[in-house]
């Protein structure tokens, strides 16, 4: 059976979203002129109000999904001067037994944060087209929306085509190849809270970020529970988040306002999110970011009254004293808050195990009363006055995040006696060992002690130059013999988050080669909705069979030439970025 192309977006229904000039309320569809094929796409600014449209496939059996795409110039000056290539986009699309929308976004790199990469830029008279899934297509159609929500302000959806590979003879066995086994469940999502700003509306906005990790490689998803007691459940040992004063200038603003929607509705999210990841055969774990501040002007954490804002005293102090804007675990008033909240997520919460950000909010211990006074009981020297690199001091403050990792561990085992199964316990942590101890992370101890389940090596800030801003295979190789022989299992978060998938495949095999018996992806929301990247991470846990996918990596996207929409020429010799 050969492959479908669907060109001619005017098959959608009904025909009433449709216009042929743009207008507020329609899909305007527009005729382009490909290198091989001619047909009408149909585009639309997100945040307004316009019906879905809904595309048959007329197609049975198994197949792979492509997406074309059409990103288009962008209409607003200030991404024009960032260095956007065209438009951001956003497409919400399902197939019509799903029970909730997927996303696709155009996959723009960022020189800085993201490095060069020339073989992915696209042009403005090129469509992109991804993989965005493979699925039985018996009786099932395409249901297109655009994207509502403040993330998506000033952002357009687009369809151009739709194709489908049947997935036949050695497709399917490529198919079958990749599908998900025991030992492939290799893989960790994070989410820590941000969710592009905008907090999940409704149920199925929740379960919309576990549904493309079914039948995949990932396992475990670490999802955003608190920042300390400021809450993203329904907590009454901490505050759920509180809204921000109505304008007020916060990157945190949007996030606290949609969580009251929850709030005023009753239903818990953390709830929600459980039952999301255990339908999707995830297990998931209460994450907590140990708060610090945003950065001022703007550090009014959440609008809401916190226990580090109550409490500044049992914040950490540098050595001439001044208070430094993160909480102290060598207070034992701290840890019995993170005690507490952990324990109330367990207790009435059906989540496999909890999760700690160590790369996030340190120093988590410094010069504070406690730390300096149990330093003079032991050495008989003021920590204040000693080198900073003195190991003495590094072990010290090694040794009250210990405490709290052994109170923990207690907890845990407490609660599983009376669940009857083990809770896991996960860390994200430095990307080296001597930069972990230096922070107060003594992961020796944790794993000697059986302590933690999982450590995620993350680039972070370094006392010392450590090659290029992402874990270096060499880091992991540490970590791997400092677990050797231990059920604590280890790895490598994927930096940066952007990368196209043939260095994706080459970037897990490093690190699998160096050791790693996983891959973490830091900030998963951000990573689900690029297609072509999420086709190849979704199967980054096949350790062996990945060494000879630099084919199928290659496949989940392409470059299609068009040559005019709409009548007008996009001719690059005759000016298309200069157009208007």
């Amino acid at each position: 059976m050969a492959e479908i192309l669907i060109a001619d977006m005017r098959r959608v229904q009904p025909r009433e979203a449709l216009g042929e000039q743009p207008d507020v309320g329609h899909w305007f569809v527009c005729p382009y002129s490909a290198k091989h094929f001619k047909g009408y796409m149909i585009t639309v600014p997100n945040g307004i109000s316009v019906p879905q449209v809904r595309l048959p496939l007329n197609a049975s059996g198994p197949h792979e999904i492509y997406i074309g795409v059409y990103h288009g110039h962008t209409p607003f000056v200030q991404d024009a001067t960032a260095g956007y290539a065209g438009a951001r986009h956003f497409l919400r699309l399902r197939l019509s037994n799903d029970a909730c929308f997927d996303t696709i976004e155009s996959e723009y790199y960022s020189p800085i944060k993201d490095g060069f990469h020339p073989e992915k830029e696209f042009t403005l008279n090129e469509i992109m087209e991804v993989h965005w899934r493979d699925a039985n297509l018996t009786g099932q159609a395409l249901i297109f929306a655009n994207a509502s929500g403040e993330f998506a302000s000033h952002t357009f959806a687009s369809v151009a085509y739709v194709r489908l590979v049947p997935l036949k003879g050695d497709m399917w066995q490529q198919h079958q190849l990749e599908s998900p086994r025991d030992d492939t469940k290799r893989l960790v999502a994070t989410f820590d809270g941000t969710f592009y700003g905008n907090y999940p509306a409704d149920e199925q906005a929740i379960r919309a970020y576990f549904e493309p990790m079914r039948d995949s490689d990932f396992q475990l998803v670490m999802w955003a529970t608190s920042r300390l007691d400021a809450c993203y459940y329904l907590s009454k040992v901490g505050t759920p988040l509180q809204a921000l004063p109505e304008g007020y200038i916060n990157r945190r603003y949007l996030l606290t306002r949609d969580f009251q929607t929850w709030v005023r509705r009753g239903i818990d999210p953390l709830a929600v999110a459980v039952k999301a990841a255990h339908d999707c055969n995830l297990q998931i774990y209460g994450s907590m970011r140990l708060q610090g501040i945003d950065m001022p002007p703007y550090h009014q954490f959440h609008g809401a009254v916190t226990f580090m804002t109550q409490h500044p005293e049992f914040w950490t102090v540098a050595e001439d004293g001044r208070r430094m804007p993160h909480v102290s675990i060598a207070f034992p008033e701290v840890r019995q808050l993170i005690m507490r909240l952990f324990r109330e997520q367990v207790e009435n919460y059906d989540l496999d195990g909890i999760h700690l950000l160590f790369n996030r909010s340190y120093p988590f211990v410094l010069f504070e009363e406690p730390v300096v006074r149990d330093f003079l009981a032991k050495f008989g020297e003021d920590p204040r006055r000693v080198d900073r690199m003195d190991q003495r001091l590094w072990g010290h403050r090694s040794s009250y995040v210990t405490m709290l990792m052994r109170e923990l561990r207690a907890m845990l085992d407490e609660v599983g006696a009376k669940r009857r199964r083990r809770l896991a316990m996960a860390a994200h942590v430095m990307n080296s060992v001597r930069n972990c101890r230096y922070f107060g992370m003594d992961v020796g101890t944790w794993v000697k002690e059986g302590l933690v389940d999982h450590l995620i090596v993350h680039p972070c800030t370094s006392i010392e130059e450590l090659g290029e801003k992402r874990v270096m295979p060499a880091t992991i190789a540490e970590f791997a013999r400092l677990t050797e022989g231990t059920g604590c299992r280890i790895y490598a978060d994927l930096y940066p988050r952007r990368l196209p998938p043939e260095k994706i495949r080459q970037r897990v095999i490093e690190y699998y080669d160096a050791g790693a018996d996983g891959i973490s992806f830091w900030d998963t929301y951000a990573r689900m909705w690029r297609k072509s990247e999420r086709s190849m991470i979704r199967i980054a846990g096949h350790r062996e069979e990945l060494g000879d996918w630099a084919k199928r990596a290659s496949s989940f996207w392409r470059k299609v030439p068009i040559e005019s929409i709409c009548g007008i020429s996009l001719d690059p010799r005759y000016g298309v970025q200069t157009h208007g």
